[in-house]
């Protein structure tokens, strides 16, 4: 019984170091960035599901969220892992959501007109949007039936355009 403990508890040393030496030591962050927004639907996936994309590849991904001090922005802690990315400071940073399940992932935007300095580790950045998806919405009303309503009155009203 003393052994069984005794290798129970070395496994489990042993898989803390591991995740530790994995998390900490070789994908360390090139840069965390805070990005703020106003006003943010719900984040429910969050334990590190967000992901960062740059372009449509994974750069980083989200470890935290909170409210600023003052109460007036949603913060998000983003890890970017990719080395040496050069983004300048106007990039728009989109909060987008993914499926109908809700996940969500930051879209990094590459700004038309970049400005010269770039996103340095420790950053505030405005978060530019948040994107839902309008499919999410059609299916809530279809489960509580106001969809029928929405196209009786899309009818009423593409029909009294076509009678003017």
């Amino acid at each position: 019984m003393k052994n069984i403990l005794l290798v129970s508890a070395a496994l489990f040393f042993m898989g803390q170091g591991t995740y530790l030496a994995f998390n900490g030591w070789f994908f360390r962050p090139d840069k965390v960035i805070t990005v703020r927004f106003r006003e943010v639907p719900p984040v429910i996936k969050f334990a590190g599901d967000v992901g960062v994309y740059y372009r449509g590849y994974k750069v980083g991904k989200a470890t935290s969220q909170q409210l600023s001090s003052d109460q007036q922005y949603i913060l998000f802690t983003l890890d970017i892992t990719y080395r040496d990315l050069k983004l300048p400071v106007n990039t728009k940073i989109i909060l987008k959501t993914q499926d109908l399940f809700g996940d969500r992932y930051f879209d990094l935007v590459y700004p038309e007109d970049p400005a010269p300095e770039m996103i340095a580790h420790g950053d505030v950045i405005d978060g530019t949007a948040v994107f839902e998806r309008v499919d999410k919405y059609l299916v809530e009303d279809l489960e509580t039936g106001k969809l029928g309503e929405l196209v009786a009155n899309l009818n009423y009203i593409t029909g009294g355009v076509r009678a003017v």
